[in-house]
C-alpha cells in the first residue's frame, strides 16, 4: 500500500509559533472523502485539551493533487512516538 500522508514542519507564524504541515496526496475520490471527513472532525473537536489543533487553514496544490493541512506542532513527535518513548521509559500509563 502506497503512503498517502506525510508530516513536516511548515514554518513560523507572524507571532513566531511553529506550525506542522500534514500533506495528503488525493489519489482518488475515497481519499478526498476521508480528507474532508478528517477536516470536519478536526473542526468539531477544535479547542479540546489534549487534541492537536488544526488552524482551519488548508492549501491545495492543484498540480499534484496534494492537500496541506496546517496544524499545531509538537516537538515530541506524533502520538505513536510519544507513546513509544513513554513505554520505553516505563511510564506508558501517563500518556493521555
Amino acid at each position: 500500500m502506497q503512503e498517502t500522508a506525510t508530516l513536516g514542519i511548515l514554518g513560523l507564524t507572524l507571532s513566531g509559533q511553529i506550525l506542522a504541515c500534514k500533506s495528503i496526496k488525493l489519489k482518488d475520490s475515497r481519499t478526498a472523502f476521508l480528507v474532508n471527513r478528517e477536516l470536519s472532525l478536526l473542526s468539531a473537536i477544535s479547542g479540546y485539551r489534549n487534541v492537536v489543533q488544526w488552524y482551519n487553514d488548508t492549501s491545495v496544490n492543484c498540480r499534484d493533487g496534494t492537500v496541506h493541512m496546517h496544524m499545531e506542532y509538537y516537538p515530541e513527535g506524533d502520538l505513536w512516538e510519544v507513546m513509544k518513548n513513554k513505554e520505553d521509559s516505563g511510564s506508558a500509563s501517563s500518556v493521555a
